[in-house]
């Protein structure tokens, strides 16, 4: 894992966390004071993190998720600020039931 942090005259205003396997870089979780908004520390994050994984030898990052029916606003408009693709991925997970008692 890789935890950035973004600071501000001594005090920090935004963090983002990736984890990292296999070559690839995945976006996990992150947060920011947004009193601090127009200064855009997830924007310098984001390309900071970037910058590290290519010196690193990170081959794909991956900025997880987004809305499909909005792909020019919200967070897909701040991703797609990077460049790279959107790609349309399925998660299939197993689901086991039990008995239920009530």
């Amino acid at each position: 894992m890789v935890l950035l942090v973004a600071e501000l005259d001594g005090q920090a205003v935004a963090e983002s966390l990736f984890t990292l396997w296999n070559g690839r870089m995945t976006y996990s979780i992150s947060g920011h004071k947004r009193e601090y908004n127009w200064h855009k520390p997830m924007d310098v994050l984001m390309w900071k993190s970037m910058l590290w994984g290519k010196k690193h030898k990170v081959r794909e990052m991956d900025m997880m998720g987004g809305h499909f029916k909005e792909r020019a606003t919200g967070i897909n408009k701040f991703k797609s600020e990077f460049g790279g693709s959107l790609e349309t991925r399925y998660i299939f997970k197993e689901l086991r039931f039990g008995p239920v008692s009530i």
